[in-house]
């Protein structure tokens, strides 16, 4: 018998966006697991066989993505983001670079250091609509690769809002107020690390790591989801590929339209949900139009 860990990796597998060749290697793997599990006697046996299988499954996922990124529309979906954030970047900084902040009611200039720090927060702030941008844009593809893009994406997003943005955010409040405050300046809670966040969670101060940790998470998960769903727009024709190039970005925004974002990042939770089912919804329709 394969058991409940069997069950979670077909679900999880299931709802991965690869293409026809990737669906098969999960599915062999899976038969190859099934087979494997059958054969199996013996306590030794049902504990080498999940771990094997494991092991598998992680190689399949991970040969898939390569084979993505290796493609010419993968490589070049990576090189457009990178090269997009790079231009964004500049200009937020452009715009900060003559900027001012209030210190102890005296107005402080930022200077080109400040500025750039501040930027980093900002560039990851817009990062899901970003990545939408670079994924949906270009000639429509039959064939999109998704999965291993978003990997690389999520992995990236991963880093900068566990580490980078809290040592960004240290550093500016350290350069700007540090010396005002004649001293180091205690770490708030967008200041520290993604794991110190999740050390909180089993102390006092878990209400305000619980927070710190849905903020991250919310972005690190949709920066891939947003990137899948640029990407399945770019297989869409007609009306179906403007609904799709438009009402994701929409649903993101309605927390803000609608002020809901005054209840934080869980209002993104629903906004995110509601843009992947309207693209699943979109691409499900041009399939059922295709084989008609």
């Amino acid at each position: 018998m394969t058991g409940p860990l069997y069950a979670i990796v077909r679900w999880c597998l299931s709802v991965l966006p690869v293409d026809a060749a990737g669906r098969r290697c999960f599915d062999e793997t899976l038969a190859d697991w099934r087979k494997e599990a059958a054969q199996a006697s013996g306590l030794l046996a049902a504990l080498i066989v999940p771990a094997r299988a494991m092991w598998s499954v992680f190689r399949c996922v991970m040969m898939v993505s390569l084979r993505e990124i290796r493609t010419r529309e993968g490589a070049a979906l990576l090189l457009r983001l990178a090269a997009f954030s790079v231009a964004v970047m500049l200009v937020f900084i452009g715009i900060r670079w003559n900027d001012s902040i209030d210190v102890q009611g005296v107005r402080v200039p930022l200077g080109p250091i400040p500025a750039a720090l501040l930027s980093v927060v900002s560039l990851l702030g817009v990062m899901p609509f970003l990545v939408f941008v670079s994924a949906a844009i270009g000639r429509r593809l039959s064939v999109a690769p998704r999965l291993g893009p978003a990997l690389v994406a999520g992995a990236v997003m991963f880093l900068a809002m566990g580490w980078v943005m809290p040592a960004t955010n240290q550093a500016f409040r350290q350069l700007v107020f540090g010396l005002q405050a004649r001293g180091p300046i205690a770490p708030g809670i967008n200041e520290i690390s993604i794991v110190e966040l999740v050390e909180m969670l089993f102390t006092e101060s878990a209400g305000q790591a619980a927070f710190g940790l849905n903020v991250r998470i919310v972005f690190v998960v949709a920066v891939p989801v947003m990137l899948v769903i640029g990407m399945t727009s770019r297989t869409l024709t007609g009306w179906r590929r403007v609904a799709g190039s438009v009402l994701p970005v929409l649903m993101l925004l309605l927390p803000i339209l609608v002020g809901l974002n005054r209840y934080g990042a869980g209002a993104w939770w629903p906004a995110l949900l509601a843009a992947v089912l309207l693209t699943r919804t979109l691409a499900s329709g041009a399939a059922r139009a295709v084989n008609v």
